[in-house]
């Protein structure tokens, strides 16, 4: 703000300046100066006359400039805000308002329904993912499927070597390229021809060609992975906003309702609401270890956990349609808590969250 008031004297001198016809530094120096600066703009030597001769067009752009650049810095303030449209927004302000005015029944039964639907989603979005993170660590370790790693990724450089060869011991073509189920598909029925005609079993691994299994395009998984990494820092700048929250605020007590005091407090009950002003404010530090607990720590290893399951789903993914469809799946479970907060909360719940007002500090 130092610098902006500086810039804008600055642009204020050279506005009197041109408005006056002379410029500011023959205005302001002594005679000796002036008469100097004359002799040198005769000769074509002065350089700092030319800067502060400026049009009135240029002055126009160059204070819009200085207005630009002090509104864009008043955006770098710093202010704590509930996560609106969440519940875990709803599950920090709920209990903040019943302390504030005395835990009447209504604000009771809101803390805890947003207690509740808040346990809902954790439990829902950690079930999911171990789920996800348990198919791709045991159940295809029990069907034997290998790690897809980068078969198949550099195959139309290839020429020879081992990198030319895919987990069947064979060298990759494009046309013989499958995913896991059509490759243990194809395998098995080699097996079986072969378990059924022994006798013909040379013929059936020359003539059956189960194919190989790799990926179809390394550059679609890394876009893919590129793309879910996108939709995570979202949630994971959330989980800086609410640290924020609680680390900024006062460690007292303080109400987070008061009267709106450019509204009159008079008239029907419809209005009621623009008479009263629902605002973040300090928060006792018992009530500060709850929600660092019970809500802060939860949501950042929900965030990481599914930053680290959706990329080892992702990573073992061979079909290019398969990769593409699970990276925007997976960005499901990151809105999981919007999805709950606009289905199932109720609208006193989702007013009072579109009511709170953000804490400048």
């Amino acid at each position: 703000s130092r610098q902006i008031q500086i810039s804008g004297s600055v642009f204020l001198l050279w506005a009197l300046s041109c408005s006056s016809g002379r410029p500011f530094s023959s205005r302001m120096a002594p005679s000796g100066y002036s008469s100097v600066n004359k002799d040198e703009e005769a000769t074509g030597g002065s350089t700092s006359r030319t800067l502060l001769e400026i049009t009135e067009e240029e002055l126009r752009v160059k204070l819009a400039g200085a207005k630009l650049i002090g509104g864009l810095r008043l955006h770098e303030r710093i202010s704590v805000r509930i996560e609106e449209g969440s519940v875990y927004g709803a599950v920090i302000l709920m209990p903040q308002l019943a302390r504030t005015l005395g835990w009447p029944i209504e604000f009771t039964c809101l803390t805890v329904s947003a207690y509740t639907y808040h346990i809902i989603c954790v439990i829902l979005h950690g079930w999911l993912l171990t789920f996800v993170d348990k198919e791709e660590k045991v159940m295809d370790a029990f069907s034997g499927q290998m790690y897809l790693c980068d078969f198949g990724a550099f195959m139309d450089a290839c020429q020879t070597g081992e990198g030319c060869l895919g987990p069947g011991g064979t060298k990759m073509t494009a046309p013989r390229l499958y995913g896991w189920s059509q490759w243990a598909t194809r395998n098995f029925v080699r097996d079986s021809m072969k378990a059924v005609f022994p006798d013909s079993a040379d013929d059936i691994s020359s003539l059956v060609d189960p194919g190989e299994y790799g990926i179809e395009s390394y550059a679609c998984r890394l876009l893919c992975c590129t793309v879910f990494i996108i939709s995570v820092v979202p949630e994971l700048m959330l989980c800086v906003e609410m640290a924020k929250l609680l680390w900024y605020i006062p460690n007292e007590g303080q109400p987070w309702v008061d009267r709106a005091d450019d509204e009159v407090q008079t008239g029907t009950r419809d209005k009621w609401l623009n008479m009263v002003t629902v605002k973040v404010a300090g928060m006792p530090p018992l009530w500060k270890i709850v929600n660092v607990l019970l809500v802060l720590l939860p949501k950042c290893w929900l965030a990481i956990y599914t930053a680290k399951a959706g990329i080892g789903f992702l990573m073992e993914t061979a079909g290019v349609d398969d990769i593409i469809v699970n990276s925007v799946a997976l960005g499901f479970l990151l809105g999981l808590d919007e999805l709950i907060t606009s289905s199932l909360m109720s609208e006193e719940a989702k007013t009072l969250l579109h009511m709170c007002e953000e804490m400048p500090l």
